[in-house]
């Protein structure tokens, strides 16, 4: 096997051009790891709140994040005037859940969905 040195020595050269020509003025890596490691200790997550209407916005939110939903919450919130789910009624809230629990249903048995036209 030969080697190419001209080859060799172009991408040499290549590279000699592409570093930094001075030192780039920063910290030193030592105090880079200091500050990652500050930045980004093993902490405990703030404790949630456990009362029955923070569960059911969670549970609300749950739903609509792992099925890509985020319609009939928009919609609930739009009818309510609202905007936010922290600013729906406790019986809103509860009717919202209803549906995200039957939009689950319909989808996970393939039925129609409540709210449209019959797919077949």
């Amino acid at each position: 096997m030969t080697v190419n040195r001209g080859w060799a020595a172009q991408v040499k050269a290549v590279l000699e051009e592409a570093r930094p020509r001075q030192p780039v003025k920063g910290i030193s890596d030592s105090e880079a790891w200091r500050r990652f490691e500050a930045e980004h200790r093993l902490q405990a997550p703030e404790p949630l709140e456990q009362s029955a209407r923070a569960r059911r916005i969670r549970e609300i939110n749950r739903i609509a994040l792992r099925y890509g939903w985020p319609q009939p919450i928009a919609e609930a919130l739009d009818a309510a005037g609202v905007g936010a789910l922290g600013d729906l009624a406790d019986d809103q809230l509860d009717d919202l859940a209803g549906r995200m629990h039957r939009l689950v249903d319909s989808a996970l048995n393939a039925c129609d969905l409540e709210d449209t036209l019959p797919a077949r």
